[in-house]
């Protein structure tokens, strides 16, 4: 008998349940992005940082978070603002929406 587990044998199956990947449930309806992921969506799709090799994703959401923490409230003002009207035409688009974590 051994203590160790046995590296042959197939791994354990997934816990059965909610699954938050990249296959969502069809009809699934977004959350409305907010005044810092509207910030850092306009900082990626410009360019602020160079695309070069060894700049990852993680890389620029950590620059973006930096720059965002620093700005001043009338910097963020119209980020906010425009985070609001996106929500006020996600309300419109979906009347029912509930967001459900």
């Amino acid at each position: 008998m051994s203590f160790y587990p046995d590296c042959t044998a197939p791994a354990p199956a997934p816990p059965k349940g909610k699954y938050h990947g990249p296959g969502r449930a069809p009809g699934h309806v977004p959350r409305p992005p907010n005044a810092f992921i509207l910030f850092r969506s306009h900082f990626c799709a410009n360019d602020v940082i160079p695309q070069h090799q060894g700049v990852t994703q993680q890389m620029r959401s950590r620059v973006a978070a930096k720059l965002w923490g620093r700005m001043s409230p009338e910097d963020k003002k119209p980020w906010h603002d425009e985070a609001r009207k996106v929500k006020q035409e996600h309300k419109i688009r979906y009347p029912n929406f509930q967001y459900r974590p």
